[in-house]
């Protein structure tokens, strides 16, 4: 059955209209600086301060909630109408960005949500300079550089790379050894380190320059292609599209484009994907009622990890020699959550993560 254009235009129209209401609020909002004391405040459109001006500094608002920065140097956020809602107790702070936004505190740089609450605990040595895109945030080590964490603040992508940016469309653009290049999800390098700079992926097409020559930008398309002119790009990203939406019988169209975003995944595919996927999540729902027994074993100190007994299956889990007493002290306490898949018809552990009642966080994994 074909879906109904006209109702999906009028929705759109109306989600686009209200996401444009909201945009309006917000740049009404104007930040103003008095420069007799020097202090920061908001004011409507009207000239009413929504929020008094006793601020050092107050940043561009992010999803609803502006950074603002007390006589103290503390920093906190306030809400669209004024109102405080965390206090202004962090050494700094960062953007909202996917419901968080990064905190630093004595112990080191976390994650808050909207209401305050940390939901990712303070991590020493590491320093945050982006937000969460796609579920992964850029940080970067005071030893090893920039890596990947996820919405867990379990590292995702080892600290290894000089400088990286956000990910766009499951693609990164990192940098390794002074040159440029792109990385999945999964730390897995999708278009190799050729460039001086690179930027993030847009509806499919990245902008990236190489070296020889000045300014010798190219442009990349999300199957690692490399074309001279952006409507090179864009038009072989149609292409593609023309010939993934073939079978639909549907016409190319940018609103398409912009939805489909370089997956290149047919709604055919899809289906039979999520529908095998839904499949497998009944069957280990039914198959994992019962709660597994976990039992400690030894501590294999040259190897720095324990030995960890799950019902019939041994693992070995990784854990610095500093932390193993505390880690056995705490084992009655220890959260264990486990992920399943389903592997020739077998029930197969993915990954298990140990989490100990302070929030510190071990993970196994399973080698494939």
């Amino acid at each position: 059955m074909k879906p109904n254009c006209h109702n999906f235009q009028k929705l759109a129209i109306s989600i686009a209209a209200a996401l444009l209401a909201a945009a309006n609020l917000l740049s009404a909002q104007e930040i103003r600086r008095i420069h007799s004391t020097g202090l920061y405040g908001i004011m409507d459109s009207r000239g009413k301060w929504i929020l008094k001006p006793k601020f050092r500094e107050i940043r561009e608002a992010s999803e609803g909630r502006f950074a603002i920065q007390d006589i103290n140097g503390r920093w906190g956020y306030a809400d669209g109408d004024g109102n405080i809602v965390i206090k202004c107790r962090y050494g700094d702070c960062g953007q909202f960005s996917e419901g968080l936004a990064a905190v630093k505190t004595r112990k080191g740089w976390g994650f808050i949500d909207k209401s305050g609450q940390m939901c990712i605990r303070p991590i020493r040595n590491v320093t945050v300079r982006h937000g969460f895109s796609e579920g992964l945030c850029a940080v970067e080590s005071a030893y090893s550089g920039y890596g990947y964490i996820d919405r867990y603040g379990e590292l995702i992508i080892g600290p290894q790379y000089t400088c990286c940016i956000s990910f766009s469309e499951g693609l990164a653009a990192v940098c390794l050894n002074g040159k440029w290049g792109y990385v999945d999800r999964a730390g897995k390098v999708k278009i190799p380190f050729d460039f001086v700079s690179a930027e993030s992926f847009a509806d499919g097409i990245a902008a990236a320059k190489l070296s020889g020559g000045p300014n010798r930008t190219i442009w990349l398309t999300d199957d690692g292609k490399r074309h001279e002119t952006e409507q090179d790009a864009v038009a072989h990203r149609k292409a593609i599209m023309e010939e993934y939406l073939e079978m639909q019988k549907e016409p190319y169209s940018e609103y398409r484009e912009r939805k489909i975003k370089g997956m290149l995944k047919t709604s055919v595919s899809f289906r039979e994907k999520t529908l095998q996927k839904n499949l497998k999540r009944e069957f280990i729902k039914e198959k994992t009622k019962y709660k597994p027994d976990y039992r400690l074993g030894a501590y294999d100190l040259k190897n720095k990890e324990y030995i960890i007994f799950y019902d019939k299956t041994v693992i070995s889990l990784h854990v610095q020699p500093r932390a193993a007493e505390n880690f056995r002290e705490q084992w009655v306490n220890i959260r264990k959550d486990t992920d399943w898949s389903i592997d020739n018809d077998r029930l197969t552990i993915d990954r298990i993560r140990f989490t100990l009642p302070d929030g510190t966080t071990y993970t196994y994994r399973k080698i494939n």
